[in-house]
């Protein structure tokens, strides 16, 4: 496997700053969300989430049970917002704007303090769906335009192409005009030629690809600086980045959460403590979900676990642990640890993604 090397190549030096300086890109820039004022002469109820519960707390609204009505309802007790007529009124209407957007994305966007926009609605709609093939670039083309990585490539040039990438994608267009980027240097940003090949080519499978990819491009960004925006002061939260990852003869996304780090607390941090956080996932036909966990400290320790979904991908992950294990330590890694495990947990990475995954014993409705 040559991502994880290339993943850590040069650390505790060039692939740092990729990895814990990314995020500093992104300045937490909204204002805090407003408390929502009670609804007065209110009656509050709760109920085990069942298909049943969510009916029949959609009857006790006066509500019909509608398929949109009961994914709403759903994506609403997930993230715990309350469930309420006017909720859904909101919800329906928002959703009529924003054609072919997803019921959870109005939700994430309520929970995460969005404008619940047609534009907010399709990118948020394309983190939570994903990219599925038939919506994905021709790989020619993303070869072809550098917008995809290549698996395939040795882990250093991969570890550039991946440093590259995520420098481009961490700040919005508007961001880079906001902070007097030249309007040459914008013009060369991912999603605005992305935007520009939707609206200009004449295939149909072109203008789907190129719009997806910068509607997932753009909610990567919308999470990520809501997730900014509600973290705890002086904790960053970690970073959400998705890559399209070509192998011959198929495409897939490479997903990465990285813990922010601060170079200016170096010299006084714990040499113990962890300072490289990151979680990487792909999945590809042939072995399914795959996983790895690093957690670095400044003494030179890596721990390495990894995890998949099928249990003869778990069997070849074990037969290349001492070889990983020698890979990494060649990185610059002192101590590196490796170990495999068979993963049940499959949760989305991005902000707010556990929590629809996850299992919700309630549901406050109010009528």
């Amino acid at each position: 496997m040559n991502l994880l090397p290339a993943i850590s190549t040069g650390l505790p030096g060039g692939a740092a700053d990729f990895l814990g300086k990314v995020a500093r890109a992104l300045a937490p820039s909204a204002a805090p969300p407003q408390a929502a004022a009670s609804a007065p002469d209110t009656l509050l109820g709760t109920y085990t989430l069942t298909s049943d519960a969510l009916r029949s707390a959609l009857l006790s609204l006066g509500e019909t049970v509608s398929a949109a009505n009961l994914h709403l309802a759903e994506a609403f007790t997930h993230l715990g917002l309350p469930l309420t007529a006017a909720a859904l009124s909101e919800a329906r209407i928002a959703l009529a704007r924003a054609p072919g957007a997803d019921e959870s994305a109005f939700a994430l966007a309520k929970s995460l303090s969005l404008p619940a926009s047609p534009g907010i609605l399709h990118a948020l709609s394309a983190v939570t769906r994903g990219i599925p093939p038939d919506k994905a670039l021709p790989a020619e083309l993303m070869d072809w335009l550098s917008f995809a990585a290549r698996a395939d490539e040795e882990p250093d040039a991969l570890a550039a192409q991946l440093h590259l990438m995520t420098s481009q994608r961490t700040q919005s267009v508007e961001s880079r005009l906001a902070g007097g980027s030249p309007e040459h240097e914008i013009a060369r940003h991912t999603r605005t030629l992305l935007l520009r090949l939707a609206d200009g080519s004449a295939d149909p499978q072109v203008q789907t690809g190129a719009d997806t990819l910068a509607a997932h491009l753009e909610g990567q960004q919308l999470v990520n600086q809501a997730a900014q925006d509600m973290g705890k002061a002086g904790q960053d939260a970690p970073l959400y980045l998705a890559i399209p990852l070509l192998f011959p003869g198929e495409q897939t996304m490479l997903e990465m959460t990285v813990q922010p780090w601060d170079a200016d607390r170096e010299a006084s941090a714990d040499h113990d403590a962890p300072y490289l956080q990151a979680t990487i996932r792909l999945a590809t036909t042939r072995l399914g979900r795959v996983q790895a966990t690093l957690i670095g400290t400044l003494s030179g320790a890596l721990s390495c676990r990894l995890g998949a979904e099928r249990p003869a991908t778990l069997r070849l992950l074990r037969r290349s642990e001492a070889a990983l294990t020698v890979s990494l330590g060649a990185q610059g890694w002192a101590a590196p640890k490796v170990s495999c495990t068979e993963s049940t947990d499959w949760q989305p990475l991005w902000q707010g993604g556990a929590a629809l995954a996850a299992p919700r014993a309630r549901i406050d409705w109010k009528a």
